[in-house]
């Protein structure tokens, strides 16, 4: 009988109405904690089999009332051992409930924590193995280089991070199996982009995919379940590192260290990591325009009509945001207060400028890029960086991820999360010391003009004649405001839902992109 125990009649009856519905309200990896579960739903139940054993990967769809439904994927492990279905159990966070299968006693349990189901989802990769289900197939595909990966150290397994919208598990130090648990139909672009920069073009500076798990609809369409990929050692990522840096430098400012030197050469260490990053950032968007007959990363042109696009969606940004300004209280904080007040009265100024710049022809293409970019999606690697987490990001759908772009919104993305840094870092060391705020912020604001400057002007060097990348100076300046326009209004509505105590910080950003074009018009 088996996993049908579970996945049809009676026991399917009681896992949807009375097992998943709570279990699911409390993972971190569900995404509509603030909706109430009226319902789950098991679409389809492929089941994985070793020698000595098997699992259930259950797809589920989870209804939300009124708002869209939602698609998961859950593992599951049967532990037949009376310990596993007691209150002192290891595994007792990731238990379901307690089975019984005649006299034996057990726990189903999300089987992300079982050793045995790792090894046998890398083991059906490896084989590349085809699991026929009821509504189609899970297939299990091979990267080009698993073949040449030695396999032998791979026994010592564990759980990477906190657990949010993905689970990673570590096998050995050579790889990384990244299940997703919030599922979309259609190609996904971290399977896509990774299987295009590991085997159709030469770039280095990625996570190699080694193999993919996909769901396969019986029209064809595919779900991505998990990628395995090469594991990174590296010292943190570079939003990490770029804070711990900052704190030491700016604890130095305090103390008084070496308040003479120009900030050039205080910063020298970090400009010269930002200047890799600027060009490992166009090493990536040359190689993503890349023409190899593939009409998913062909590079097309930037039209007319993109541009129309671009400037309805910046100007959707815009007033989202003015709105959430709105309702945002500022209270004793008489500056922000003002700052909220000024920018919400220059509407007009908003949409006039975002009128002229999407109406500047731009002679560049669009592509595929990175989606979601900022400092956390680069993992510190020695004196070098590797690019992780081609998702994109999460909020859109498959298909707006995968669309084409100008990947100058990659470079708008970097932008700004250094902006972040630098503000981040003031914040955190004027908690201490508040009287030395002004100092601290003017050593954090040099620090973050320079770094900003010089990931562009490597970028530049870099990225040269490329298909992408407008080579009039004008259309590279036009195209960047413009999108770091649309990145910062969407921080200013994130914020304002989120983290009111944060919005000064993109706002700051739009008011400074105003300020000068407003100088700009003036001086014309």
């Amino acid at each position: 009988e088996g996993w049908q125990s579970v996945s049809r009649g009676k026991g399917l009856k009681e896992l949807t109405r009375d097992v998943l519905p709570p279990f699911i309200a409390n993972q971190r990896w569900f995404a509509a904690k603030d909706q109430k579960i009226s319902g789950v739903k098991l679409l389809d139940a492929p089941v994985l089999r070793s020698d000595t054993a098997s699992w259930l990967i259950a797809l589920i769809e989870v209804s939300l009332g009124k708002a869209e439904p939602q698609r998961y994927s859950l593992p599951l492990a049967a532990h037949w051992d009376e310990a596993a279905a007691t209150t002192v159990s290891p595994l007792l966070p990731y238990t379901l409930a307690k089975i019984r299968r005649g006299p034996n006693l057990g726990a189903l349990t999300d089987a992300s924590v079982d050793t045995g189901f790792t090894l046998a989802m890398l083991e059906a990769i490896r084989e590349g193995r085809n699991v026929a289900t009821e509504t189609g197939s899970l297939r299990f595909t091979p990267g080009s280089s698993l073949a040449s990966v030695d396999l032998t150290e791979t026994d010592e397994i564990r759980r990477l991070g906190v657990e949010q919208s993905n689970t990673s598990i570590l096998l050995g130090d050579k790889m990384v199996l990244k299940t997703y648990r919030r599922l979309e139909p259609g190609i996904h672009p971290e399977v896509e982009i990774g299987r295009f920069l590991s085997e159709a073009v030469d770039f280095e500076n990625v996570a190699e995919l080694y193999g993919t798990v996909e769901h396969v609809d019986a029209d064809g369409t595919p779900t991505a379940i998990a990628i395995l990929q090469e594991f990174v050692r590296n010292q943190n990522d570079g939003w990490r590192y770029t804070m711990d840096y900052l704190e030491r430098e700016l604890d130095d400012v305090v103390m008084g260290t070496g308040v003479d030197q120009a900030p050039e050469e205080r910063y020298a260490v970090y400009l010269q990591r930002v200047a890799t990053l600027g060009q490992r950032t166009a090493e990536l968007h040359r190689a993503l325009a890349t023409e190899t007959g593939n009409p998913a990363f062909d590079p097309e042109p930037l039209t007319a009509k993109d541009r129309k696009a671009m400037r309805k969606d910046v100007l959707a940004q815009a007033n989202r945001a003015l709105d959430a300004l709105a309702s945002v209280d500022a209270g004793d904080d008489v500056e922000l207060a003002a700052s909220i007040a000024a920018l919400r009265g220059r509407k007009d100024e908003i949409v006039e400028l975002i009128d002229r710049l999407a109406a500047v022809a731009v002679a560049a293409a669009k592509t595929r890029h990175h989606g979601d970019y900022h400092l956390g999606q680069v993992l510190v690697d020695q004196a070098d960086f590797v690019i992780v987490d081609f998702e994109g990001e999460p909020l859109r759908s498959m298909e707006e991820r995968r669309a084409k772009r100008t990947p100058l919104r990659d470079v708008a993305g970097m932008v700004r999360s250094l902006d972040y840094a630098a503000w981040a870092a003031c914040r955190q060391s004027t908690e201490v010391r508040p009287e030395e705020a002004d100092t601290v912020r003017t050593q954090a604001l040099a620090w973050r003009d320079l770094a900003t400057s010089r990931f562009l002007e490597s970028y530049a060097a870099t990225i040269g004649d490329c298909v992408s990348y407008p080579q009039d100076p004008e259309q590279q300046r036009v195209l960047l405001d413009l999108v770091i326009l649309e990145k910062a209004f969407y921080e200013i509505a994130y914020e304002a839902a989120n983290r009111p105590g944060w919005i000064g910080i993109p706002l700051a950003g739009v008011t400074a992109i105003l300020d000068r074009q407003a100088e700009e018009e003036t001086a014309a």
